[in-house]
């Protein structure tokens, strides 16, 4: 008779880098950025993962080397200590309620994911480059099963601002409602290609929301080169800086405020701008970020007339004596003042016959107001031939 053995199985451990695959850039001032890794049925006591420079090309020197790197015990233990104290410490030092209700509710619900065999543990990450999971151990040294992905990339994180500081002079900060040549601004954004960045146009408030997609560098031998001989590839994940002309309209009169939302790497990273920007507080005319912001002041085209009189309705003179002539500009701007008028007289025949020959004149008159009156001592025909203001020329 045979005895009966029994088996013991014990639970297979996991782990998953990156299990809910974000994407992770690094950014100043702090310049690190925790890789988590979801442990199952295990407890790390090592941790080993190589580290590969973005700019590292196998077998060409000068491109960097790959590194292999540990983390014992009390490594692991440290960094998960100076991540609760980094919870703890944006907690303490945040003044919005709502802030700190959504943080802790987002805390708590990752938490509340978590099996009761689950835990998580992170890597610290200062540099650019690509992280993979190479082992990890627990404490009687089992090794945990690998899940795919085994890696992350961390890049810098993406930047754009405006370099163009011509609007941000009082006089070039206005253009003329129909002014052809539009504003021309230069963009410098940094990061991983193809870039895409995020932008609005207020026009007195109101909003309108653009997205520029597909920025990258166009020449091609900048990202990589063959010949028969040699095959040298430029990693696609290293970051370009590009200068990106944006050509804008200001058809629309008013204050306009060109404003440069976020920008979007090739990894996904999301990075805002400027975010204090909104309808609201732009009548009330803050102080713009002038690296994200560019506001201009678009003015109408002014128009003049003489007013009580014209066509079909003369004013009356008296012989000897003199009448005022008003004149009244309309749909203008007090930024474009003061505003210059040409005008011009010809006499009647009654009046360039008489006693006192009276001859035809040109003359501009500049006014600040939006009245302004002519006196007319001689009868015959006034004619406004145009206006123009301080701006438009």
């Amino acid at each position: 008779m045979l005895g009966q053995h029994t088996v013991r199985m014990s639970p297979i451990s996991t782990a998953h880098l990156n299990p809910d695959a974000l994407s992770f850039c690094l950014s100043p001032p702090s310049q690190s950025v925790l890789i988590p890794i979801l442990v199952n049925n295990t407890t790390p006591a090592n941790i080993r993962y190589s580290f590969t420079p973005l700019t590292y090309i196998e077998g060409q020197s000068g491109t960097g080397r790959i590194e292999h790197i540990e983390l014992g015990g009390k490594d692991l233990k440290a960094i998960e200590q100076a991540r609760l104290d980094g919870l703890q410490s944006v907690r303490v030092q945040s003044t919005d309620d709502e802030y700190e209700e959504d943080e802790d509710e987002a805390t708590s619900t990752s938490d509340s994911q978590l099996q009761k065999t689950q835990s998580l543990t992170h890597i610290r990450v200062t540099k650019p480059g690509t992280i993979r999971l190479e082992r990890i151990l627990d404490g009687s040294g089992a090794a945990a099963r690998l899940a795919h992905p085994l890696e992350v990339t961390v890049v810098p994180c993406p930047t754009a601002y405006y370099t163009d500081d011509s609007t941000t002079q009082p006089a070039s900060a206005v253009r003329c409602q129909g002014d052809t040549s539009g504003v021309d601004l230069t963009i410098d954004i940094r990061g991983v290609p193809p870039l895409s960045l995020r932008w609005s146009k207020y026009v007195d408030g109101k909003k309108e929301s653009f997205l520029v997609e597909g920025i990258e560098d166009s020449d091609p031998t900048s990202r990589s080169h063959a010949d028969s001989r040699n095959v040298v590839r430029t990693p696609s994940k290293v970051p370009q800086m590009l200068k990106v002309p944006l050509s804008l309209s200001v058809e629309s009169p008013g204050r306009v405020t060109f404003v440069l939302e976020s920008v979007i790497d090739g990894m996904g990273n999301i990075v805002p701008l400027d975010q204090g920007v909104t309808s609201e507080n732009l009548h009330r005319e803050v102080v713009l970020n002038s690296k994200t912001a560019r506001s201009l002041n678009v003015l109408r085209r002014p128009s003049i007339s003489f007013r009580n009189c014209g066509p079909g309705n003369p004013l009356s003179l008296l012989i000897g004596s003199e009448a005022p002539l008003f004149l009244q500009v309309t749909d203008s701007d007090p930024l474009d003042a003061p505003w210059n008028v040409d005008v011009k007289f010809d006499p009647s025949e009654d009046a360039k016959s008489g006693s006192k020959s009276v001859k035809p004149w040109r003359d501009t008159l500049q006014t600040q107001q939006s009245s302004h009156s002519l006196s007319a001592s001689a009868a015959g025909e006034y004619t406004i031939l145009g206006i123009s203001g301080k701006v438009r020329t």
